[in-house]
């Protein structure tokens, strides 16, 4: 997915189709939900919204399907989610194109 290699590709090989993997698209767009994730804890003033948000990295991070009732993961995950608004938009964007 580097600059590099898309135009290398592109200079070398013209009329070629670029043909990103799933992986690294995937992998891009959990970073993206990291910084999200990271800028919200930042900013949140008061201690109830970091207490909702602290201990949710990985929950937030797993694939939805992934996970562990026994450790009630979906009631915590929907906890953060119902807290923030843009982390949720964020997080089912992420579920969504990790579908395709």
């Amino acid at each position: 997915m580097s600059a590099a290699f898309i135009g290398s590709v592109l200079e070398h090989l013209p009329g070629v189709a670029v043909v990103l993997d799933h992986f690294h698209v995937v992998k891009l767009m959990n970073d993206k939900f990291t910084e999200v994730r990271r800028k919200l804890h930042r900013e949140l003033q008061d201690s109830m919204g970091k207490n909702v948000l602290k201990g949710r990295c990985w929950i937030l991070r797993k694939n939805s399907e992934s996970l562990k009732p026994q450790r009630h993961e979906h009631k915590r995950l929907q906890e953060a989610l119902d807290a923030n608004e843009s982390l949720a938009k964020a997080y089912y964007l992420k579920e969504e194109l990790r579908q395709i």
